[in-house]
């Protein structure tokens, strides 16, 4: 039996909605022991949201995990936003670790 992919799951948008995010590192690996990479992290959030304009209500950064309270802006949407976050911190992480 095929399983279906977790990220084959029905997403649901609220015009001007407030959504909770939660994203997981790599393997669950434990990157944000770090603080270095706990910085970066930080400031990727803070570029993200002076580029893509959105509102960012709370966040959580756990060693293994995230969680994020946002509403995207008039121009991004949430899928925009979390694409532009994840591919900044990740290749910035990538590049410090020497990959």
């Amino acid at each position: 039996m095929k399983k279906k992919h977790r990220d084959s799951q029905r997403r649901i948008y609220v015009e001007d909605g407030t959504y909770f995010v939660t994203t997981n590192t790599f393997n669950w690996c434990p990157y944000f022991k770090e603080w270095i990479f706990c910085d970066l992290f930080v400031e990727n959030l803070k570029l993200c949201k002076k580029i893509k304009g959105f509102y960012l209500y709370a966040w959580f950064l756990g060693y293994d995990h995230s969680h994020l309270l946002v509403r995207p802006g008039e121009e991004f949407g949430l899928s925009e936003v979390m694409q532009f976050l994840k591919r900044h911190i990740s290749r910035n992480i990538n590049i410090i670790m020497g990959y």
